[in-house]
């Protein structure tokens, strides 16, 4: 969805006759590169593939030493040392976009078709860009704001223009964005960056086209879930004109039966919203811990209000509710993290979700001084099935996880995840 939003930003603001390809899938990439190679490529780094797309890019500069090689994504250090260890690392990367790649990528490109050669680019980086200055071989980041769209009306409605249809024969599941952006700051997270404080919205005209679009193609499938990439669905007016527009796709084309998204934590607005959509409610709490919620930049909805939401959706709707807890979080300790547990399991709640806390890039969390501060145990793990053997070549992604703090021993950690897997079996 984002290469697809990326390509068609493009598109749009240029109008030259570009031949645009979208890959997911490694064999896809491979047997084209035999016939066909790019100048630019624009890689969409996660922690599940950055490694991958790092290798498949080496393999088209080896073709083409003149292809212009631009990483984006969330697996990206926003800090200045983690920037140029990683271009130095990388050096076949040539530039390195650190928020929204819509507009920064489409500027590189103008310059690139203005005949601006990549050194000068590279010495004058656009905005919300940073690189290694060919010069003097520091890092030089951009002095303008980060750009970002102001709506999301800009790209209409991507699925009737036939970029996934690819995609979607194979039977991929349909992934759509209402809105971008979260108004909160957790420090876990990419999204509590100031810069996605600022909400973007799609009209719902606009998601109606898609919809209609997709209704057609998956009527009464069951095998296919609709996926709404938003970060807190129900928690904005916006998002109920989107669900009605969905419940009106359900009747014509007895389609999507399964909604995949990320709710908000407004417990009125979630019944609401389950009274026009059916989908799992799951507001998350990661701790009921105080000072944890503290140290994280969180604040979760009093407990007592939580609990009844949990009893109010078993019986006007019959839907199963979850919550998500997070394992190591800063200041958490075996006794803290226990309470937790007990009271979560007996709030109603149905399904507890229990996840190990993630060192993800360009989050506070992975800061140094956050670190430095709690004392991390950092392990590294191999993202489920994200390995291969490319030409004889190993390929492993990882994400790094923290497994012990000064507060929460890696003996006490490993303890809790043997409970933590019984309260999954059961």
């Amino acid at each position: 969805l984002g290469s697809g939003l990326i390509a068609t930003y493009l598109k749009k603001n240029i109008g030259e006759d570009f031949d645009i390809k979208i890959f997911k899938e490694i064999e896809d990439i491979l047997t084209t590169l035999e016939s066909w190679i790019p100048d630019v490529i624009g890689l969409a780094l996660y922690i599940w593939n950055t490694e991958l797309n790092l290798h498949v890019s080496k393999l088209i500069k080896e073709k083409n030493p003149k292809c212009i090689v631009i990483a984006g994504g969330p697996n990206l250090d926003q800090s200045k040392k983690g920037k140029l260890e990683f271009l130095k690392t990388n050096k076949h990367l040539d530039i390195c976009v650190a928020y929204d790649g819509e507009i920064p990528f489409t500027e590189i490109i103008k310059r690139i078709l203005g005949e601006e050669s990549i050194s000068k680019i590279k010495e004058n980086p656009s905005a919300g860009t940073y690189t290694i200055n060919p010069k003097n071989l520091e890092l030089v980041e951009s002095n303008n704001e980060p750009p970002f769209i102001k709506s999301l009306d800009f790209f209409g409605p991507v699925y009737v223009k036939g970029i996934f249809d690819k995609f979607l024969k194979k039977g991929y599941n349909p992934f759509l964005q209402t809105h971008r952006g979260c108004p909160f700051t957790c420090a876990f997270c990419h999204t509590s960056d100031p810069y996605y404080s600022r909400m973007r919205f799609l009209s719902p005209e606009v998601f109606k086209k898609d919809m209609e679009y997709l209704g057609k193609i998956f009527a009464g499938r069951y095998d296919i879930t609709l996926y709404v990439a938003n970060t807190n669905m129900g928690l904005f007016k916006q998002d109920f004109e989107i669900a009605k527009i969905i419940q009106d796709i359900q009747k014509k084309y007895d389609w999507p039966r399964f909604i995949n998204i990320n709710s908000g934590k407004d417990p009125e607005k979630l019944i609401e919203m389950l009274s026009i959509i059916k989908f799992q409610p799951a507001i998350a709490l990661q701790t009921l811990t105080p000072q944890v919620l503290k140290n994280i930049a969180r604040k979760n909805i009093p407990f007592e209000e939580y609990c009844k939401f949990q009893q109010e959706v078993l019986r006007k709707t019959g839907e199963t509710s979850a919550t998500e807890l997070i394992l190591s979080l800063p200041g958490e300790t075996k006794k803290t993290f226990l309470e937790t547990i007990k009271k979560v399991l007996n709030s109603s709640v149905q399904d507890v979700y229990i996840y190990t806390l993630m060192n993800l890039k360009g989050t506070p969390l992975a800061s140094e001084d956050m670190s430095k501060k709690y004392e991390h145990v950092i392990r590294y793990r191999i993202v489920p099935r994200q390995f291969s053997t490319i030409n004889e070549q190993k390929i492993f992604d990882t994400e790094e996880v923290i497994v012990g703090t000064k507060d929460m021993p890696y003996e006490d950690y490993l303890e809790l995840r043997g409970l933590c897997f019984t309260i999954s079996s059961f």
